[in-house]
Order: structure tokens, then C-alpha cells, then sequence
């Protein structure tokens, strides 16, 4: 009996399966457009964005703060671009529920760490992240 429940499941699976791949989608120009040519055109926008050309990157940055006080963090980032008088890019992001100050962004996990030795003389805390910069 569940053999039989087992092989009903999987028939019923393939025939919704090769129902779903004969469906067809109109373009806004008319043109006809198959499942798989939509998902191959999603590749290919998926691929052009890894290229090593895009905008983002893997990268380090140097986290300074992060609390649930906004007034801390904005002092935090005031303070550090008084103190390295803006030398480095510092930002302040909100990621639900805490404020993180970050400063710097670089290629190489060696160039994070001369500004980590730097900042841990102001901001004791301070550590390497490794981002998308």
C-alpha cells in the first residue's frame, strides 16, 4: 500500500512536471517566452554581476562601534573623522536594532590592519570585518 502511495506521488510529480515545462509566458512585445530561456536569462544577468569588474568586491573594513544608541554612534563617527581628519571613508549603518561605525575600505586584510593598530588608541573595541566594499 505505500508502495503504491509512493509511486502515485512521484507519477503525479513528473506529470506536473512536464505540465509546467510546456507553459509559455508573452513578453510586453508579444514575443513567446519558455520557462527555460527565462531562467537561463536570469543566469546570465547572475553572471555578469560576479564579473570581477562589478562594483562590489570582497574586502575588509574596520568595525569601530556598534550599540543600539544612535547619539553614540554618530559621536563615534565625528570623533573619527576629527582624529583622522578624514583620511578614511567612515560610515554609520543601521542593522536592525544596532548602529555599527565602520572606516575604511580595502583590498587586502594588511592595509585594515594599519588602521586597526591606529584606531584601537581611540576606540579600544575596534576589529577587522570582512565585507563588500
Amino acid at each position: 500500500m505505500k508502495t503504491t502511495k509512493s509511486l502515485q506521488a512521484l507519477l503525479s510529480l513528473i506529470i506536473i512536471t512536464l505540465g509546467i515545462s510546456s507553459w509559455t509566458i508573452k513578453s510586453i512585445d508579444g514575443e513567446i517566452i519558455k520557462p527555460g530561456a527565462l531562467i537561463a536569462a536570469q543566469e546570465s544577468q547572475k553572471s555578469e554581476r560576479m564579473k570581477p569588474n562589478a562594483k562590489s568586491r570582497e574586502g575588509y573594513t574596520v568595525l569601530l562601534f556598534f550599540s543600539d544608541d544612535k547619539t553614540a554612534a554618530d559621536k563615534t563617527k565625528i570623533t573619527f573623522d576629527q582624529q583622522f581628519q578624514n583620511k578614511y571613508p567612515c560610515i554609520v549603518e543601521w542593522n536592525e536594532p544596532k548602529f555599527k561605525v565602520f572606516a575604511g575600505a580595502f583590498l587586502t586584510r594588511a592595509e585594515a590592519v594599519s588602521l586597526l593598530y591606529k584606531a584601537r588608541e581611540i576606540f579600544p573595541k575596534a576589529m577587522i570585518i570582512k565585507t563588500k566594499i
